[in-house]
Order: structure tokens, then sequence, then C-alpha cells
């Protein structure tokens, strides 16, 4: 099962939309690095949220589970921040992998996660100063601790609506077009592999070759991929994961629709939490091992373009090698250096 990507986020915090105006019930902890958030709301009565930063997920679950008995330091005192606050907003920040929740109560805070690199929880105060974090960081450009003011990652994501032919051509370079867009326009992997394929764009096509025609296609397609979503599992002996929408890579796989995102993560979740310790280590190093697989499947397909383009290139000096012959010999007399000698 992946990390949720940034669209998948998007769709996720669509779904947490009920429990705005609801209050925070309670804070557990729910395994490493992993907690669960438990509200209170007017329209559905009881709501858990669970913030994997371990798996990098966030979802809503209806399955029970035992709270450890000793809650630690940090869950203590987000629990005597929060307990009862009133959520106000739930939002993504800037098409990243950047939730913020705010609460009101005796003061107003700010809840943030951070579902990219290690995971983090950020509870700050109405001026986004640093209360507490689940994990002291020094970035390049940002400090996460106590007492400083939170500064949001600096991505410059491009948003799936915002494509159009133009700005795709910007930003295609000599780079493997998936690499390009992944890097740029971080919808997932996946999704960018369907739009590639239904634009009948190779994934190791190199971004500056691709003509307008087909990126234009292939702008419509990103933009409009997930805009109604249904989402599903995909299972088969080799996949166990989750998706906005139906896959063609993904074909040959089990699909079980769901009604939510969340359902689809809370049911695989739970399947891998009953999975046998030995098991869980096995289809790990099998997912490893299938995505090494992929990538160096990508890299031979590239290396044989390549061993065609040459092919070609030398059967062209073959055919025409008496005139290729002359021209390297004039060049060669071009550059020797004359020598005059004085007698």
């Amino acid at each position: 099962m992946h990390a949720l990507t940034n669209l998948e986020l998007r769709f996720i915090i669509s779904e947490l939309q009920g429990l705005v105006g609801g209050r925070l019930d309670n804070i557990y902890g729910a395994g490493e690095r992993r907690l669960r958030l438990r509200f209170r709301t007017r329209t559905a009565g009881t709501e858990d949220v669970i913030i994997d930063l371990q798996n990098k997920l966030l979802y809503l679950t209806k399955r029970a589970e035992k709270a450890p008995p000793h809650p630690d330091d940090f869950i203590m005192g987000m629990r005597k921040q929060l307990e009862n606050a009133k959520v106000s907003l739930i939002a993504q920040h800037n098409f990243d992998r950047v939730v913020v929740l705010d609460f009101e109560g005796e003061a107003k805070l700010h809840l943030v996660i951070e579902l990219f690199s290690n995971g983090n929880l950020i509870l700050c105060d109405a001026n986004y100063e640093i209360m507490r974090c689940l994990k002291n960081e020094e970035w390049k450009d940002r400090l996460v601790r106590p007492g400083e003011k939170y500064a949001f990652p600096s991505a410059r994501n491009v948003e799936p609506s915002e494509l159009n032919e133009g700005l795709l051509a910007r930003l295609m370079g000599e780079k493997h077009i998936i690499a390009t867009l992944a890097r740029a326009v971080p919808v997932g992997t996946m999704y960018l592999e369907e739009a590639l394929a239904q634009a009948d764009i190779d994934v190791t096509e190199i971004g500056r070759g691709v003509d307008g025609k087909r990126l234009r296609k292939l702008a419509e397609l990103i933009g409009t991929l997930c805009i109604s979503p249904s989402p599903r599992i995909y299972e088969s002996s080799s996949i166990s994961d989750y998706a906005l929408c139906e896959l063609s890579n993904f074909s040959m796989a089990k699909a079980t629709p769901f009604p939510t995102l969340s359902e689809c993560i809370d049911e695989l979740a739970s399947k891998a939490s009953h999975m046998p310790k030995q098991d869980k280590a096995q289809a790990e190093e099998k997912e490893r091992l299938e995505h090494a697989l992929k990538e160096q499947e990508a890299t031979l397909s590239k290396f044989e373009q390549e061993a065609t383009e040459m092919k070609a290139k030398g059967d062209v000096i073959y055919v025409n090698y008496a005139e290729v012959d002359a021209k390297l010999k004039e060049a060669k007399e071009k550059k020797k250096p004359k020598v005059e000698l004085d007698l």
C-alpha cells in the first residue's frame, strides 16, 4: 500500500469536511508514529481519524482499536491543549502533502500534519508559533521545533486543473517525461502513467521530444482523470493497493469498489495489521523488488531505444562510407598546423 499522493490527499480532505463544526473528544496513540483522533459531530456522532506518519496516511476509520494503557508525554500534551476544541477548518496547504486543522477553544490553535519525508505533527498557536511537535527537524530553509515560527514547505507544485499545453511544454526538458511530471505535477506516478498511456506517450520518451498535440491531450487527461473518483482496492498475488479510479496497469488484478478512499485505506490497513510479521516482511520485500524491477525495465527500454538510434546512425555512415571518410580526411588536414622552416 502506497503513501497518499497530493491528489489523493485532496480527496481525503473532502471526506473529512464532516468534522468541521465538531469537537475533538480525545487523542490516542495507535502504534509506531500513529495516532487516533476522536471527534464528536452533530450529524455523524463519533468519528475517528487515523494519522499514520510512519506510512504517510490520513483517513477516517470505523474499526475499533485498543488504545495503549500509558499515553506518552506528547499525547498527554496534545490532549491538554486540544481537548473539546472545536474544529473550524480542515484544509490542504498549496496542493502539498500538508494538512492544517484549525481549532477554536480558549485560544485559536493550528494542528499541522506533514505527510512527507519522515512525517511530523506540529501544534501551533494562533500566530503559527510552534508549541510542540512530534519531532524536532532542521531543514535548509526552516526549523521545526518549539518556540520557532512554523514555516510551510516551499514546494512549487502545479495543480492538475492549471495544466495546459503551453505549461507542459515549458516544463519539458531532456529527462524522461515521467520523471519531469512526477516532480512538477505530483498527482501520483500511477495516475501519470495512466494519463501517458491514454495520450499515447511512452514513459521513457524525452519530454522535449513530445509533440504539442499529445501534450495537449496529456494536460486534459491529467486534469480530468480523477475529477469523479471511483475509489477501489486492487488485489492479486503481487498487488494489494488502492486507487482513485480505474487503472489499466492493474487490469489483471481484482478490483473491489468502495464508497470512499478512507474505506479503501482502512480496509488495507486492517489486513496489514493482522498479517503475521514474517508474511508482512515478505510482502514489503516483494513490493520493493517489484518496484526495482519496474525501474530496471524502464532503464532497459531507454538503452534499447538508444541502441536502435545508434545502429541507425551506424547504418547511414556505412552506406555513405566513402563520403564520410573524405570529409574526415578533409577536416583532419584543415586542423594540421602549418610550420614554415627558414633554412
